[in-house]
């Protein structure tokens, strides 16, 4: 599709290239394999978001699998879209991730118990501009995460993150935990290690009016 104008929530688009490549195929009409999928969005000829992935899954079994990664341009995306509150010059987003779904009852197909789980990493880097009231200069960040949900069960096996901006370290975190959707019961734990002014300044220069934050490690 060229020179693409459309609405997308409310945000007017122009003067963009979609392309879409599918390919796939149906084994015995019970499992469905997607070999490939792509997806390309261009804004004045420039890269502005790629998804692209493989998947599978029986029609039968219930069991399924998606691979996808994604990679946007934070400037070309915030101009693209028109976000009032986000200003890029520059910065990129990175997605993998990995979708899996197990049907742990495979003769009950009415209420089958489900063991799915999701995995992958968000990588943000080199992020100069503004959201809102908040400036950041060479901002970046990764999270590594894991979770599973197992019938009522749900569980965070791996939730960890490292920040850091103008090339310098800003702390890390990491987070687990588990939640019972029935009982509506779980609990949480988490974890903060080196956090200092080089994350929190972006936040707090708001708040101090303009002067400069000096922060102690925590």
């Amino acid at each position: 599709m060229a020179d693409l104008s459309a609405n997308l929530a409310g945000r007017k688009i122009e003067q963009s290239d979609l392309s879409i490549t599918v390919r796939g195929g149906m084994d015995d009409f019970n499992k469905v394999q997607l070999d490939e999928y792509n997806i390309r969005l261009l804004r004045q000829n420039q890269p502005v978001l790629a998804v692209s992935g493989t998947g599978s899954y029986e029609l039968k079994a219930k069991n399924a699998s998606l691979d996808t990664k994604l990679d946007a341009s934070l400037a070309d995306l915030a101009t693209l879209l028109s976000l009032p509150d986000l200003k890029a010059s520059s910065g990129t987003v990175k997605l993998s991730a990995r979708v899996v779904q197990s049907n742990l009852t495979p003769n009950n197909t009415n209420n089958p118990i489900l063991d799915q789980s999701v995995s992958g990493s968000v990588l943000l880097d080199n992020f100069t501009g503004q959201y809102s009231a908040n400036r950041f200069e060479r901002f970046g960040g990764s999270v590594d995460f894991d979770a599973q949900k197992k019938d009522q069960a749900v569980e965070i096996r791996k939730l960890v993150g490292a920040l850091n901006q103008e090339g310098r370290g800003a702390g890390s975190f990491a987070v687990s935990g588990n939640y019972n959707v029935a009982g509506r019961r779980g609990d949480a734990r988490a974890s903060v290690l080196d956090l200092n002014q080089n994350a929190l300044q972006p936040f707090l220069a708001p708040l101090l009016g303009g002067h400069d934050a000096r922060l102690r490690q925590y």
